[in-house]
């Protein structure tokens, strides 16, 4: 096992060198540095401005992650960073949800393991980062999740090269990083829609740019109390202050995406949809789909951020739709220090293609003009 932490140390210093020095020149200071990469020990490492998270993201790499030496592997990543010790948080999963196939035996070991960790587990955190030279407020749980997902990040700059001059309209938008993203590339009107995390609050104040400054100089132990009890449309309107965005023409709608799109037709037609499903398994996506594409004005484009299992299902209908063109762009979208045959998700881009218009076919008003023609030059020879 010493070979392995030896290997892992170098694949850590490799790949902050050269991601540092990729994102340092295009203002970003948060982005994935180990992604899997040795089998033996199956966790990620994700920066976010000075902190370093390590956590596993499925319930089997976290059962295999406990015979890690977690405290080694915590200070094999300070020093291939170059962080402190302090900044460098080990997530504990074991606390998530079981797989219903699960035995009993295991749910009883898991238990056990689970409150063996509970005074070690990570607490959660707030973090203002940058990404292309705009900010956002990060909120990280205890698991080590987040809602600002580093694996959309090229999305994000896509979203905000095609913004310019045209309506736009976000599902599932969750903290508003992609609204920011569309509004600093000069998107003519934002409309984002999503469920609420606290259902109760519905007076929501935007932030103007002493709240922000205020909030940035507060004490980080209460800020995650502060984030905690922040609706989503709370939250996207302080990263839209942050960045000096904030506007009328970038509003928030709370509730099913799906049900508003069929119910208030006052939308009117938006020239791109983005719909992030990536964290919404649950939710139908064809019916969705084909709302936003009664929404979707002509020439736009809609895209569809899924999983790759959910995503199959919409390139499956590739063939049905005939006045639609539909295209998996995923392999443009992979962020460095992201694994290409490991990520988990797919995008696809939607246009509707006018239907070609049929050419009438000309009247011949000679009737049998060609047939006339032969028999007249037949007559002639004889």
């Amino acid at each position: 096992m010493e070979y392995i932490y030896k290997d892992f140390a170098k694949i850590v210093k490799k790949n902050h060198d050269e991601l540092r020095k990729i994102f340092s020149e295009v203002g970003t200071n948060c982005y994935r540095i180990y992604d899997r990469n040795l089998e033996e020990i199956p966790v990620v490492i994700e920066k976010f401005a000075d902190r370093i998270i390590i956590r596993t993201e499925t319930l089997a790499q976290n059962r295999q992650a406990r015979e890690l030496d977690r405290d080694r592997i915590m200070d094999i990543t300070a020093r291939m960073t170059y962080s402190s010790i302090n900044d460098v948080f080990f997530a504990d999963a074991s606390a998530l949800e079981f797989d219903q196939q699960s035995d009993k035996q295991d749910t009883q070991a898991e238990t056990q393991y689970s409150s063996e960790r509970s005074n070690t587990r990570m607490q959660p955190m707030t973090v203002k980062v940058e990404e292309m030279g705009l900010s956002y407020w990060v909120n990280v749980d205890q698991y080590g999740f987040t809602d600002f997902p580093l694996h959309s990040s090229v999305i994000r700059d896509l979203l905000r090269n095609i913004a310019f001059g045209k309506r736009t309209l976000i599902l599932f938008s969750g903290s508003g990083h992609f609204t920011v993203s569309a509004a600093s590339g000069a998107a003519l009107e934002t409309v984002s829609i999503d469920r609420s995390f606290d259902s109760e609050t519905h007076e929501v104040k935007s932030t103007d740019r002493t709240d922000c400054e205020e909030a940035e100089q507060k004490n980080q132990e209460d800020e995650p109390a502060r984030q905690k009890n922040l609706s989503r449309e709370q939250k996207l309107l302080e990263n839209l202050a942050l960045n000096k965005l904030s506007a009328p023409v970038h509003t928030f709608r709370e509730g099913d995406p799906e049900n508003i799109l069929n119910k208030n037709s006052g939308l009117g037609k938006f020239h791109n949809i983005l719909i992030d499903f990536s964290r919404q398994p649950q939710v139908p996506l064809i019916p969705l789909i084909r709302s936003a594409l009664d929404s979707l004005a002509s020439g736009g484009t809609l895209l569809v951020y899924a999983q790759n299992q959910t995503a199959k299902k919409i390139l499956q209908k590739k063939d049905e739709a005939e006045e639609t063109q539909i295209q998996n762009i995923t392999a443009q979208i992979i962020p460095p220090g992201f694994t290409a045959k490991r990520f988990p998700y797919t995008l696809i881009t939607i246009q509707v293609t006018d239907k070609p218009k049929k050419r009438k076919k000309k009247r011949n008003h000679v009737k049998n003009k060609k047939s006339l023609y032969h028999k007249t030059k037949y007559k002639h020879k004889f």
